[in-house]
């Protein structure tokens, strides 16, 4: 059975009458380091998936609340839509690789995620990663804070979010 994604509940026109002087991408100062520039009707249903499951994880509840996740999600669906068993719903072989166990969300983020932020990033970095940096780069902090503080505060935020 063939992946679709179905259509959104609303549509939302980005034709404004007001000049503006640049509208392209690259004239964000985040286009650098942000992944995902594309629209997510341009998607395939598992870049889809990927795209909206790492932006709920990693940016904030405000812009990607964890509620709504799952109605985001129930957007892959199957054609036709004949698919009754939990086995044969396509996000299940699609989440299976991002869903991970307790304890392996536990070395990611106290051995892992920390190991990459004090990394150089010289090399070619994932989606997941890029992510990471760029919530890592713009994430608030309480004033006063020390850096180590901010991470270890930061870092269980996002792991209990996780």
């Amino acid at each position: 059975m063939e992946q679709v994604l179905g259509c959104m509940p609303y549509n939302l026109v980005l034709d404004c009458p007001a000049p503006w002087p640049d509208q392209s991408v690259s004239s964000f100062r985040v286009a650098s380091i942000y992944p995902f520039f594309g629209t997510l009707s341009d998607c395939s249903p598992s870049d889809f998936v990927l795209r909206v499951y790492y932006e709920t994880l990693w940016l904030p509840e405000e812009i990607h609340p964890v509620s709504k996740l799952i109605p985001t999600l129930r957007r892959v669906q199957t054609r036709p839509a004949t698919c009754a068993a939990l086995e044969d719903h396509p996000l299940r072989s699609m989440l299976s690789p991002l869903l991970l166990s307790a304890h392996d969300i536990a070395t990611k983020y106290r051995v892992e995620i920390p190991k990459f932020l004090e990394s150089v990033w010289e090399d070619e970095i994932g989606v997941e990663e890029s992510l990471i940096g760029f919530a890592s780069s713009y994430e608030r902090r309480r004033e006063g804070e020390d850096d180590v503080t901010w991470a270890k505060r930061w870092l269980r935020r996002m792991e209990r979010r996780e």
